[in-house]
């Protein structure tokens, strides 16, 4: 497992399907999350981390703090997204982290950017637990 790099940037290149869209044919604006959540994801697994084997060995997972999300443009079916992801901060229980999303096959124009924190909770009583060091030292 490799440590977490701050202000790393990592790439995660995502095809908009029919699931995503509403009627109109644009991406429905909650899917947009499940898109971040995948990139998230990707980012942990090309680190060495799975985040399930980590939930289960501390008794602990990370839950949704706060989110700002900026949707600028929209993005259509079959559009190809870029979705560029970093860690900023990591400081006691939370984990910040940024997210733009770009549409590749339109010249690379940003359509969303966001800014998500996560608390790394226990798993059972759903109160806030240190990150361990292993991840961040």
């Amino acid at each position: 497992m490799q440590l977490l790099k701050l202000n790393t940037w990592h790439e995660f290149l995502y095809t908009v399907s029919m699931r995503d869209t509403d009627a109109t044919g644009l991406v429905f604006h909650p899917k947009y999350l499940e898109i971040l959540t995948a990139a998230r994801e990707d980012l942990a697994e090309r680190l060495g981390m799975d985040l399930q084997s980590l939930n289960n060995r501390y008794g602990a997972m990370l839950v949704v703090h706060t989110m700002d999300v900026n949707f600028i443009g929209p993005a259509r079916l079959r559009s190809e997204l870029m979705v560029k992801t970093a860690i900023l901060k990591i400081k006691n229980a939370k984990i910040t982290i940024s997210h733009e999303v770009f549409s590749v096959g339109d010249g690379n124009r940003l359509i969303l950017r966001a800014l998500m924190t996560y608390a790394y909770v226990d798993a059972n009583t759903l109160l806030p637990m240190s990150i361990p060091l292993e991840f961040i030292s």
